[in-house]
């Protein structure tokens, strides 16, 4: 609903929403509501995506490295995505990283722009091929 906010959860629709190597989930605006899911399936890597104000170009895809990730400016998230890594990587001990598109805009019932429709296409295949390798 809020244009380009909307990269993670396009990214998480790309993915297969049942399988043992490769699971999207939607987190939408309370990803820490959805851990329950995650620590029952046991996985052994976790990418969160979403739009990150990071001063870079539209559509721009970075991973944000977990000591920098309360300096990214996450836009509509109740819990900081440092303390959801930090809950995950002690409940499972699974590996995560947050991976961010730099969004252009983000105002209410806006359309994704053209860039960021871009990265979620390209962030998408290069999950699903990395995840064939596990």
């Amino acid at each position: 609903m809020r244009g380009d906010d909307a990269a993670g959860v396009f990214v998480a629709r790309a993915m297969p929403r049942r399988g043992k190597k490769l699971l999207g989930i939607e987190g939408g605006s309370a990803p820490e509501n959805f851990t329950g899911p995650i620590i029952r399936a046991r996985p052994t890597h976790v990418v969160i995506v979403d739009a990150a104000w990071m001063g870079q170009e539209p559509g721009e895809i970075r991973v944000i490295e977990a000591a920098s990730v309360d300096g990214a400016s996450f836009s509509t998230h109740t819990l900081p995505a440092s303390v959801l890594i930090d809950y995950l990587r002690r409940s499972i001990g699974c590996e995560a990283v947050t991976v961010g598109i730099e969004p252009l805009q983000t105002e209410y019932a806006a359309p994704m722009t053209p860039a960021v429709a871009r990265a979620v296409k390209l962030l998408a295949s290069m999950l699903k091929r990395i995840g064939k390798g596990f």
